[in-house]
């Protein structure tokens, strides 16, 4: 498949607002520009509120949004859906309701960076719903993307850092593209794959079972 990041794709993706960090203004106006529907997760209506974007949708037990925010985004008729269960965080909560909806492609913004339980957290969600849709993360420095076994082509900056991870294991991954490409290799737990480099426009991957990170330096954006 080919499979483009979205700030150049047509592929439609919705946008999950959380309480976390974000990336740059310039690259959070973007992706919400070009996204089908914004979705806030909890405490991710303050973000929403304070920089006038409306959301589609607001989900999570509401005990991170701000009154403010709350109440303003109910007279103006945002649905508004409590849901209490303490065995889910808000974004897990959220992705059920996105369940429900027409999505192929997910982006989530404000959920990394914040607290380090809540950033691993956040892989560990990504990894439950990843049969579901593509999921792409924004951190405040980089750009992660979630891949199931198959055959990719990654847009990509020359000379620009990029990092490949087993989640916790990738099989039989190839490259082309990068500095130092693989061949039929094994990506496990540990630091081989890391800091590797783009040396084309577009990146070639391919693996054949488990899950595989991608993480693009955002300075590269």
């Amino acid at each position: 498949m080919s499979l483009l990041f979205p700030l150049t794709s047509q592929t439609p993706y919705y946008v999950i607002l959380g309480n976390g960090n974000y990336p740059s203004r310039q690259l959070t106006n973007t992706l919400l520009l070009s996204a089908d529907k914004v979705i806030c997760a909890d405490g991710g209506a303050n973000y929403a509120f304070r920089n006038n974007i409306s959301p589609y949708l607001i989900v999570g037990d509401l005990d991170s949004i701000a009154p403010e925010a709350h109440d303003y985004f109910k007279k103006n008729h945002v649905p508004i859906r409590k849901i209490n269960s303490q065995q889910e965080n808000d974004l897990e909560k959220t992705l059920r309701e996105v369940n429900k909806m027409s999505c192929e492609q997910i982006v989530m913004l404000g959920f990394m960076g914040k607290r380090d339980d809540q950033s691993i957290v956040t892989l560990q969600i990504a990894k439950k719903f990843i049969k579901n849709y593509q999921i792409i993360i924004y951190s405040t420095v980089s750009e992660i993307l979630l891949l199931q076994p198959g055959s990719y082509s990654l847009k990509s900056l020359p000379r620009s850092q990029i990092s490949l991870l087993g989640f916790p294991r990738a099989h039989e991954v190839s490259t082309t593209g990068l500095k130092w490409n693989l061949n039929h290799e094994i990506l496990s737990e540990g630091s081989r794959g890391i800091s590797n480099r783009a040396e084309t426009d577009e990146i070639r991957i391919r693996f054949t079972k488990g899950l595989l990170l991608i993480i693009r330096d955002l300075s590269a954006v």
